[in-house]
C-alpha cells in the first residue's frame, strides 16, 4: 500500500511535468519552429545550464566510444594465434 502511495504520487508529479512542457508548432513556417524551440532552449536553461549538460553528454560519449576502442582492439589482438 504504501509503495502504491509513492507511485501514485510520482505519476502525478511526473504527469504535472509533462503538462507544462509547452506544444512546439511544427508547420510550413520553419522561423517560427526554430524561434519557439530556441524559447523552450533559453528558459530551460535558466534552470538547467544547457552547456554543461551538453559538456557532460560528450564526456560520457567519449568515455563510453573509447571504452569500446578498448574493447575492440583487445578483442583484434586476441584473434591473432600467436600472440596471447
Amino acid at each position: 500500500m504504501l509503495i502504491e502511495a509513492i507511485l501514485g504520487g510520482l505519476t502525478i508529479f511526473i504527469n504535472w511535468v509533462i503538462s507544462k512542457i509547452p506544444d512546439i508548432a511544427l508547420d510550413n513556417n520553419f522561423t517560427s519552429t526554430v524561434t519557439s524551440l530556441y524559447d523552450i532552449w533559453h528558459d530551460a536553461s535558466f534552470f538547467i545550464p544547457i552547456g554543461w549538460i551538453t559538456f557532460c553528454i560528450a564526456w560520457m560519449f567519449l568515455v563510453y566510444n573509447f571504452s569500446f576502442c578498448v574493447s575492440l582492439i583487445n578483442w583484434v589482438i586476441r584473434k591473432i594465434p600467436t600472440v596471447e
